[in-house]
């Protein structure tokens, strides 16, 4: 009986020592895999607890630890990217609020110089008149930036609202050559528009698709040396018209194709990425996406670049 007795309590014994450490494994892997899942899953003061004084208890304790140190590492860095989402809102207002400041003393600037330049108020001498120049063209790269600024600003605030109507593409990308052309005199460089007859009239934001060629053909035009910048306006789909800005320019290396579209992205030599402040692209790539629309290149080095712009057509 005393043997049968002895066996017992060692079945028994053996029973419940198994019993609790299959438990203890149990919550252990329980609490290992919250931890795999990420620190979405982690839970504030609940680290595993430690159920027991053997090595499973030891590594229990480890992984409190372990837990405690996560969760505090994942509310530090929680409370900085408050304290960095805040810091972009208050950024972008400011600079929204600046370019809005900025903006009516430089258009008043470049207007009285293109005043004095077509002899409103008197005949000026040639220096005279050259100086003029330089503060009209100084006047409009600055509000070309400043209008990229103001833009990227309300892009990271509360979006850009478009004011979408039909535009005749074909008269759009005339205009805005044409404003372009006194770029090309005195350099060894032509500025060619083909625009294909019959194209149907666009859905866009004028003002804006305005700016996006703007930047594109000032970008094209500011690189390329000698040669020519073309702009060419197709309709290639039954859906959408096409523009393409090409030039003859030092072209664009295959690693720097993407970043050229990131904002202060700049590609090429040092004295060419110094000519400009790197938003354009990053702007215009957005401009032309919010229309639902797509901005692309292609390039090789020495022989230019190509960029297309793929806007809906109206369906009327």
């Amino acid at each position: 009986m005393l043997a049968l007795a002895c066996i017992a309590v060692a079945g028994v014994s053996g029973y419940a020592l198994g019993w609790d450490i299959s438990r203890d494994l149990e919550l252990l892997v329980g609490h290992v895999r919250s931890l795999s899942a990420g620190p979405s899953a982690l839970a504030p003061g609940r680290p595993p607890p430690v159920l027991s004084s053997d090595e499973i208890g030891d590594l229990q304790a480890t992984l409190a630890q372990l837990y405690r140190r996560l969760w505090e590492d994942v509310e530090e860095q929680r409370r900085i990217l408050r304290v960095t989402e805040t810091a972009d809102r208050e950024r972008d207002t400011y600079l929204a609020d600046v370019g809005k400041a900025i903006r009516s003393p430089l258009l008043a600037i470049r207007s009285l110089g293109r005043e004095l330049t077509d002899g409103k108020h008197g005949t000026l001498l040639a220096a005279q008149r050259d100086d003029v120049d330089i503060i009209v063209k100084g006047s409009d790269q600055l509000l070309d930036l400043l209008e990229d600024v103001v833009a990227i600003a309300a892009a990271q605030q509360a979006g850009i609202e478009l004011r979408v109507d039909d535009v005749d593409a074909a008269q759009l990308v005339r205009d805005v050559a044409r404003a372009h052309e006194p770029e090309t005199r005195g350099r060894p460089v032509t500025l060619r528009v083909d625009v294909a007859a019959g194209l149907p009239p666009l859905r866009a934001d004028e003002r804006r698709l305005r700016q996006v060629l703007n930047n594109l053909l000032g970008n094209a035009l500011k690189f390329t040396e000698r040669g020519e910048v073309s702009v060419i306006v197709s309709a290639d789909t039954p859906d959408s018209v096409s523009i393409r800005v090409s030039d003859t320019g030092p072209g664009i290396a295959s690693t720097d194709l993407d970043r050229i579209f990131e904002e202060f992205g700049q590609a090429g030599p040092a004295q060419s990425r110094r000519r400009g402040a790197g938003l354009g692209l990053s702007i215009s790539r957005r401009l032309v996406e919010l229309h639902g629309g797509a901005l692309d290149v292609s390039s090789t080095l020495g022989a230019g670049s190509v960029f297309t712009v793929r806007f809906p057509r109206s369906a009327s």
